[in-house]
């Protein structure tokens, strides 16, 4: 038996309105308000509260009780405030700020923007749990749903995507911050809304359901929990995540290819990547310069100068003698960068297995990188021997791929930052991001033109069907971009899909894999010290996921 998610609210009453109507109900699959698409909820109960107030009331405190035997709640909000701030546990302690996703409104006359929220709350290791989200909204429609199962192993996430009938929600949003001039207009429609509700009793959804022989959890209809189902990665997520593997690695790879042929080719390789990805968002994305955009160049400002920095540094650093299993190493170490602007500047805070994990995943990248690095010095040493000069200018690139570390996490956190202000657009500023800085490449038309040239005087391939000879490094720059754009693309769609610091693990992964491949492939030595370093990558991942499960510390309060 699934009981119901108790929700209530301390706001005051305001100017007269009665705040405190709260109702909850059970829903059926024919109830003509559209739910969310929970395929692995044993049932659902929706809670509403309605304000009438012209303007915002003070933060109130949503409540959800979750019974003991229930080890995991999915909850879906959609209210009118930006932001909600979460807190768990008998003595209700922080676990973190949530911003909400804008929900996209047609009609320009809804006075409240709405957000929605997605949550998991895992309830292991807490015995008597107690939801509180404060948020000073006018307005609150929860959707909740419990799980009768094995503890989520993720915890709290907030990237469950489920649609919702965004006519209906803005019908139900018109009545928050309405003029109360309006007031019977609202009323009808509160009354319409609420004849909709009841449309199912709790004893009607308890007769459809039906015990699922193998994981003994109510399922009713074909509804039901699978526990061989992924809970929070969208089909989505799963294509870009693939999307970044394939693209990023086959990137590398003639990115290394390109580099034996010509270390200084770092400028054409960048300002190839742009001009294809600006042109590519200029047709499909831009549409030839007639599509609206969501986000002002004003707003993008700030981010292309960050990409075009990044994206100029790590090209160019290949320019002073850095090997490429460095580049990857360093490259490697945002995840460490990430967290800690997000600690410093979102005032983040992680788990203590998070920071174990993360330590070790640099750690490992790190002892992979030094000893491949360390045999590149003593086979330069051998065919000629290093000057100071060799060593400062080595210096100076490792000095500018550190800089553009930092600066690529830092864009990553301004990049989560206008995606909540703005909503979820990332094709938009991956043209963007490609298109304004084409001008700053004029700066290095020299050195472009110097390396494009010198392509046409190395060695050429016999093309099989066309019998056309092609320079190798024009092959391999074509199969560069078409790689990046395949990369990047998927960088950016991911970043609508999880937290940056999510995004960061993938890539560092990403760049862990090309690292072992290019030592496999360029026949680069792989000794004892790369094993060890493979082990401390894969087992911090595990933990970072909790696959390997780190055990807790949490104060309960014992009765």
């Amino acid at each position: 038996m699934c009981e119901k998610v108790t929700a209530r609210c301390n706001w005051p009453q305001i100017g007269g309105n009665e705040l405190g109507q709260l109702v909850a109900t059970c829903l059926s699959d024919e109830d003509v308000f559209v739910k969310p698409d929970l395929d692995d909820v044993v049932n659902e109960e929706r809670a509403v509260l309605f304000a009438n107030t012209e303007n915002p009331p003070p933060p109130c405190e949503l409540r959800f009780q979750i019974p003991t035997r229930f080890k995991i709640a999915a909850l879906t909000l959609v209210c009118s405030a930006p932001k909600v701030e979460l807190f768990i546990g008998p003595s209700q302690e922080y676990c973190e700020t949530v911003y909400g996703v804008c929900i996209e409104e047609e009609d320009g006359e809804v006075p409240v923007r709405p957000y929605r929220y997605d949550m998991e709350i895992d309830r292991s290791g807490i015995n008597d749990i107690n939801l509180k989200m404060l948020t000073s909204a006018t307005e609150i429609c929860v959707y909740g749903a419990m799980l009768q199962t094995a503890p989520n192993p993720n915890g709290i996430t907030t990237q469950l995507p489920r649609p919702m009938d965004l006519e209906r929600i803005q019908e139900l949003l018109q009545k928050g911050g309405s003029n109360l001039s309006k007031k019977e207009e609202q009323d009808a429609k509160f009354q319409q809304f609420m004849s909709l509700m009841k449309g199912c009793s709790p004893q009607m959804a308890v007769k459809s359901q039906e015990t699922d022989p193998i994981t003994d959890v109510k399922v009713g209809g074909n509804r039901g929990y699978s526990l061989s189902k992924p809970m929070n990665l969208s089909t989505r997520s799963v294509l870009a995540i693939g999307g970044v593997f394939l693209g990023c690695c086959s990137g590398v790879f003639f990115l290394e290819l390109l580099v034996k042929l010509d270390p200084g080719a770092g400028n054409l390789i960048t300002a190839a990547q742009f001009v294809f990805i600006a042109l590519e968002g200029f047709i499909f994305t831009s549409r030839f310069g007639l599509a609206q955009r969501v986000i002002s160049l004003r707003d993008y400002a700030l981010l292309v100068a960050m990409f075009f920095l990044t994206s100029v540094c790590n090209n160019y650093v290949f320019e002073f003698n850095v090997p490429m299993t460095l580049h990857m190493i360093i490259r490697g170490g945002s995840l460490i960068s990430n967290m800690c602007l997000g600690t410093w500047i979102l005032k983040r805070s992680y788990r203590a297995s998070q920071y174990i994990s993360v330590v070790m995943i640099s750690v490992g990248i790190f002892i992979c990188t030094y000893f491949s690095s360390r045999d590149f010095g003593g086979k330069k040493e051998n065919l000629g021997g290093t000057t100071e000069a060799d060593i400062f200018w080595w210096l100076v690139g490792v000095l500018l791929l550190v800089l553009a570390l930092f600066v690529s996490s830092y864009m990553g956190i301004t990049q989560e930052l206008l995606y909540r202000r703005h909503g979820k657009c990332a094709r938009e500023a991956l043209y963007y991001t490609h298109l304004l800085p084409l001008p700053a490449f004029l700066l290095m038309q020299d050195n472009i033109r110097t390396h494009w040239l010198l392509a046409f005087t190395g060695e050429s391939y016999q093309l099989p069907l066309l019998g056309v000879a092609v320079p190798l490094i024009v092959l391999y720059l074509l199969g560069n971009v078409l790689a990046q754009h395949l990369c990047i693309n998927s960088v950016y769609t991911l970043t609508t899909e999880c937290s940056s610091l999510t995004v960061t693990l993938i890539l560092t992964l990403r760049k862990f894999i090309s690292l072992v491949f290019s030592i496999i492939y360029f026949q680069n030595p792989f000794t004892l010290y790369h094993w060890l370093g493979t082990v401390l990558v894969f087992v911090g991942t595990l933990m970072f996921a909790d696959v390997i499960r780190v055990p807790r510390t949490r104060i309960v309060k014992q009765d």
